[in-house]
């Protein structure tokens, strides 16, 4: 167990994205205590990374997420629940873990270019989905 100390700097979380996808599809099926007010929460406006900044998703799609970092990590993890041709909406998961083996000097440009980064995937995924999917 690691306690946290006053200035909150922790780094020994050791979430893996296996289990963020686990969460995220328990939190999705309303397996998980409260779930329903978690992605109350977790649909709140944020400055996220897998949706904010990716022109191809529609301004319609509907996203749950939760984003941290630290000077060691930049990640977000969400669902992103998208129309389809037909009225239809298609969930799925994305999950983004950038990690470093120890802190980083210059925060704001490392935040700043791996933010962009995960982005740049979100779009991809987001591509193909549609491709696959007949999203809107």
């Amino acid at each position: 167990m690691e306690s946290i100390p006053a200035n909150g700097r922790t780094y020994r979380n050791q979430a893996s994205a296996h289990d963020y996808s686990r969460f995220l599809y328990a939190l999705w099926h309303d397996r998980l205590p409260f779930a329903e007010e978690l992605r109350e929460i977790m649909s709140l406006p944020n400055p996220d990374r897998i949706y904010q900044g990716v022109d191809s998703i529609p301004r319609t799609a509907k996203v749950y997420d939760k984003t941290g970092s630290t000077a060691r990590l930049c990640g977000n993890m969400g669902i992103i629940e998208v129309p389809g041709i037909g009225g239809l909406h298609y969930p799925y998961t994305f999950i983004s873990i950038i990690e470093r083996p120890s802190r980083v000097r210059h925060y704001e440009r490392w935040i700043t270019r791996r933010s962009d980064a995960i982005r740049a995937v979100s779009e991809l995924v987001y591509q193909d989905m549609k491709q696959r999917h007949w999203l809107v």
